[in-house]
């Protein structure tokens, strides 16, 4: 998006969530044998790093395989069925984290549909529990503070293959967790996100960025998002949750983070989406009371 437009910029501060006994737990639940589809991704390896310590983990990936000797990659196209299924056949693994890209066809929903319900067949056929990473964009922003049972109703082509997904998935799987999340940001694989790469580019050539002061998300620690993705994998829960951080303008958290961080917080103008002309969500922020309860984390 242009520099007065509404993107959502963000850095890496002090977690988002506290998560008691974390460390504990998390090298003292059962020892599973592991997928994670779209390894290599942002999220998909910071996930992947979480969790290989304590499990045996497999990571795929399309184009770009990290240099990793840790655990083993596997280069895959989900469109590649028969591929796909043999995989799953050989690894046979007892969880599948769904942390891909429905990459180049993300905001074809009747492409996304069509993969859902191909996985959900392989994942059934084995016997696996699913858990799919889906995104606020799967609501129109009109309210905000949105919960699990708020029906969706997207605005974007990205937003509608989310609610596809999502509805492939409760209509055909069991045991399965819809992890509904928010702008993802942080550091992952020695990067950061792309969009505090973005801010931090203009922000160190002293020029002004614009951002939406009536625009509101709940970004989220990709660190705490990759933690919580595991402790849900590993609990009894089924079915679709929410795990976001607190509700922020995006004005309101670039300066935020900015003074946080040493630098020159009035280079961020605010603007307005309404005067923007452009077409958008202005509050996706999510409730995630459910996850506090399921969970025990607390935010900061």
């Amino acid at each position: 998006m242009s520099s007065n437009g509404g993107c959502w910029c963000s850095v890496l501060i002090a977690p988002i969530f506290s998560i008691f006994g974390q460390e504990e737990i998390l090298t003292n639940m059962k020892k599973n044998r592991i997928l994670i589809l779209g390894g290599s991704g942002f999220l998909g390896y910071k996930i992947t790093e979480t969790v290989f310590r304590h499990n045996e983990v497999w990571a795929t990936y399309l184009t770009e395989k990290q240099n990793s000797q840790v655990w083993p990659q596997v280069k895959i196209d989900l469109l590649n069925y028969n591929l796909l299924r043999q995989v799953l056949r050989n690894i046979r693994p007892s969880i599948i984290i769904h942390a891909a890209r429905a990459h180049p066809f993300d905001d074809n929903s009747e492409k996304v549909r069509e993969v859902t319900i191909r996985l959900t067949e392989m994942v059934s056929e084995i016997g696996a529990r699913l858990i799919y990473l889906s995104s606020d964009a799967v609501f129109n922003g009109e309210k905000g503070d949105y919960r699990e049972l708020d029906l969706p109703n997207p605005i974007s082509g990205y937003g509608q293959g989310k609610m596809e997904a999502e509805s492939v998935i409760k209509g055909r799987l069991k045991d399965y967790v819809i992890i509904r999340t928010s702008h993802i940001y942080g550091k992952s694989n020695g990067r950061w996100d792309t969009r505090l790469t973005k801010l931090f580019s203009k922000i160190k050539k002293n020029q002004p960025v614009y951002r939406f002061r009536d625009m509101y998300r709940s970004p989220i620690l990709v660190d705490d998002l990759a933690k919580i993705c595991w402790r849900l994998a590993g609990s009894d829960f089924r079915g679709i949750i929410h795990v976001a951080g607190e509700r922020k303008s995006i004005y309101e958290f670039s300066q935020e983070v900015l003074n946080k961080n040493g630098f020159n917080a009035s280079l961020v103008k605010p603007s307005s989406y309404k005067q923007s002309g452009l077409v958008v969500s202005p509050d996706t922020s999510l409730n995630t009371a459910l996850a506090r309860g399921v969970i025990g984390f607390e935010l900061k």
